[in-house]
């Protein structure tokens, strides 16, 4: 508030005038707002938007003044989405999961998958908002899908595979390397061997999230895994995750050869044979995308 005084002289005498004067102030808000096309067309306070800018009102305030009020309006783009199934063939009784995802993704190998089903290239990590739960793997011809990798091991050790005096009948067994690379179904696989017994008889299947679509992997996509594992490592040690050691690398897959031997990859990307119950190797699940 500011005081100002006067003083008049009429005849002879002197009057004072003393003014005080209040000057309220006027508002300029910005506000800014993120709506789909759906939303339009969008009304803001008398004013019609019909795509996205910035326009300004003039208001009265409270205190009687005019205020300038601008919204900054932004219309995201309605995604298209591809719906896939994390299994191609199903018998009639089982069950698929199903999974939305916005495509073309174009993704890439190395590429960190994130919670919210998109990918960020690993030169753009990390991303505001963004939560890595994976790193990609392999991706197939369509540049869309493919598979990733679980940023941590879900066991270190002490783990088994499961039952070693069973085979599972619905389970297909491989007996040789030439041709166990071409099992590449590990969603099948760990479905097959959670129907047959609980988390008791078959702790490593049990171990992984299956339920969000991580699953035990098959022998040939650990191949495939370990082949990537340096573009891979790079990602997963940017998002946080614990990389692969070549001289400690030994984990095991859900393909199985007979009722008490499975196949694990291991060292410099051998395949071998080893126990049901053998616990001495690490587990690290992947999932489908």
């Amino acid at each position: 508030m500011h005081t100002f005084t006067r003083t008049v002289e009429v005849d002879g005498c002197s009057t004072i005038h003393t003014l005080h004067l209040t000057v309220t102030p006027a508002y300029n808000v910005s506000d800014s707002r993120t709506v789909c096309p759906s939303a339009l067309p969008y009304v803001w306070n008398g004013v019609t938007f019909n795509e996205a800018g910035t326009q300004s009102v003039t208001l009265n305030a409270a205190n009687g003044c005019d205020s300038i009020m601008t919204l900054n309006l932004t219309v995201t783009p309605t995604p298209e989405a591809t719906v896939t199934a994390t299994s191609d063939t199903i018998c009639a009784g089982d069950e698929v999961t199903l999974q939305a995802q916005t495509a073309p993704q174009n993704v890439s190998i190395g590429d960190i998958m994130c919670t919210d089903g998109t990918f960020v290239k690993y030169e753009d990590w990390p991303v505001p908002g963004k939560t890595a739960k994976g790193v990609v793997f392999y991706v197939d011809n369509t540049g869309e899908h493919g598979w990733a990798v679980h940023l941590q091991d879900q066991s270190t050790s002490g783990v088994a595979w499961g039952d070693y005096t069973y085979d599972i009948p619905s389970l297909q067994n491989y007996s040789y390397s030439r041709n166990v690379i071409y099992d590449l179904d590990g969603y099948s696989n760990t479905q097959i061997i959670r129907s047959t017994g609980d988390a008791n008889t078959y702790p490593a299947a049990y171990l992984v999230d299956f339920d969000n679509g991580w699953y035990l992997p098959a022998i040939g996509q650990l191949r495939i895994l370990f082949s990537n594992y340096s573009t891979v490592n790079y990602s997963i040690m940017a998002a946080g995750g614990t990389s692969f050691q070549t001289d400690n690398y030994d984990y095991l897959s859900s393909t199985e050869n007979n009722a008490g031997l499975v196949w694990r990859l291991y060292g410099g990307g051998n395949l071998t044979l080893t126990g049901k119950n053998y616990t001495e190797v690490k587990i690290r699940s992947v999932r489908s995308f």
